[in-house]
């Protein structure tokens, strides 16, 4: 059978997810994440949010810093907000498989 994505997406997808609930345990006075990964026809697309309240971020920590990186070398985009509670949005493009 086909792979839903790439193994370098899903090499980040994995430790994307792992950091954020990392990050959600030990920064975040939420009690709810949404994890979602999603496949377009084009791109597929991981969608995380918790619903925490007291988000400080001065800058970004290693983890993100190397998620950013390896999503930057497959061609996507990170986004991330802590407008109402942390939001992170990435997306790649199908058919970019790089090996990072």
């Amino acid at each position: 059978s086909t792979p839903l994505y790439s193994s370098a997406a899903s090499d980040v997808y994995k430790r994307q997810v792992k950091e954020s609930i990392n990050n959600t345990l030990k920064h975040s006075n939420g009690d709810h994440m949404d994890i979602r990964l999603r496949e377009h026809p084009a791109f597929y697309q991981l969608s995380i949010a918790d619903n925490g309240t007291d988000i400080h971020m001065s800058g970004q920590g290693m983890g993100l810093f190397s998620i950013q990186e390896r999503v930057n070398m497959l061609g996507g985009s990170l986004k991330l907000s802590t407008d109402n509670g942390f939001r992170l949005l990435i997306t790649i493009m199908k058919g970019r498989d790089h090996d990072i």
